[in-house]
């Protein structure tokens, strides 16, 4: 092949692609075709909400259908619902929402609390656009399109998680046929979220258990340490749920954070670790920590534990506190420009800091010694 065949090769494959991006079907490009579609009238029996919806709809509150229900009723509908003609199912023949569930249910309250008002006759036969010949995934793409636009940001982590990943895991399908980058920039030009947001969405939701999964949508757990929970082990992870779960149960309050506390505690010194072997103790004892916080002490334990004083509670968890915070100071020390927090001292800081730990070891020593005895 001579240089010139190839390049009008090369053209001929530049001209494909740029084709081939100018017809791709976009989430843009569906909610567009709004503008190319005449309103009419529809009744509002005819209309059905879409089960898609749902994530949605747990934002919706009473008190905000009734505050858009009396701006209605002020001053008209403003923006025309949004269906597609259900062809199959219960639903047949019916209209399903794609747009709009809010001001449906606006306009039913206005039917049902004002029907003697004059305009009741234009609450119950609203202006809609009709959409048809759509997908079952482009349906959804559209839904969730138009909420990302509306609402914007969503206050709420696990309604913006997942609408995040059910977007773009929809754009990668047929017809749209993107790759999970071109789907993220999609997503990005629809909403203020950020990129880094995006992917520890889709992160979390690919990678983390369902058990953990389900304690973040419950609160349990925060979306922060959620973040840290990928980078365990399945294994850790279900280990790290069902201990969680355990937490859950402690009562009174303040022994079931203090459990939490802990738990949260150790699963850093996990991941702080290499070592599988001592990942694994570390959890083992954790969760043992938190079982014995279910524990209802007896009377004899509390007696026991009164008698000994604070001196119990120092061996018993302080020693580890120690050691915990002394691991991670090492580890901070050894990382690029660890030092540099202890170069920033002067020199008289640096030598009460060598005192204080060659204080830290001898203490240590006698303790240990007095530790041993016993055994």
């Amino acid at each position: 092949m001579g240089r010139l065949d190839k390049l009008k090769k090369k053209s001929a494959a530049r001209t494909e692609a740029m084709d081939e991006a100018q017809n791709r079907i976009t989430a843009q490009s569906i909610v567009k075709r709004v503008n190319d579609v005449e309103p009419e009238r529809l009744d509002l029996a005819m209309i059905v909400t879409n089960p898609d919806n749902e994530l949605y709809r747990t934002e919706d509150t009473e008190e905000e259908v009734k505050k858009l229900a009396d701006n209605i009723r002020m001053v008209g509908l403003l923006h025309n619902l949004v269906v597609c003609k259900c062809e199959s199912g219960e639903n047949k023949g019916k209209y399903e929402l794609l747009s709009g569930e809010r001001r449906y249910k606006a306009l039913s309250y206005l039917v049902q609390e004002h029907s003697t008002d004059e305009n009741a006759p234009d609450w119950n036969r609203p202006y809609c656009i009709k959409l048809e010949g759509l997908s079952e995934v482009e349906k959804v793409v559209y839904l969730d399109t138009a909420n990302l636009m509306v609402r914007g940001g969503f206050g709420n982590e696990k309604i913006a998680r997942k609408a995040t990943v059910r977007f773009v895991e929809n754009l990668q399908k047929p017809p749209f046929n993107m790759t999970e980058q071109e789907a993220k920039k999609q997503l990005k030009e629809l909403s203020p979220m950020k990129p880094r947001t995006i992917d520890k969405g889709l992160s979390i939701e690919k990678n983390l258990v369902p058990e953990l999964k389900a304690l973040l949508d419950d609160g349990i757990i925060t979306r922060t340490a959620a973040e840290s929970y990928v980078n365990l082990t399945n294994a850790e992870q279900k280990s790290a749920a069902e201990t969680f779960a355990l937490a859950e149960t402690i009562e009174p309050q303040s022994r079931r954070e203090k459990a939490k506390k802990q738990l949260a505690e150790g699963l850093r010194d996990v991941l702080d670790s290499n070592d599988l072997t001592q990942r694994t103790d570390i959890l083992s004892a954790t969760k043992k920590l938190v079982e014995e916080l279910c524990e209802k002490p007896t009377n004899a334990q509390k007696k026991e534990k009164t008698s000994y004083g604070r001196d119990s509670v120092v061996i018993g968890e302080q020693v580890p506190a120690v050691t915990k915070k002394l691991r991670r100071l090492e580890k901070a020390l050894k990382a690029d420009g660890g030092l540099s927090i202890i170069t920033a001292r002067s020199v008289e800081e640096r030598q009460a800091y060598i005192q204080n730990l060659d204080e830290l070891i001898a203490l240590a020593d006698t303790i240990r010694q007095n530790i041993q005895s016993t055994m």
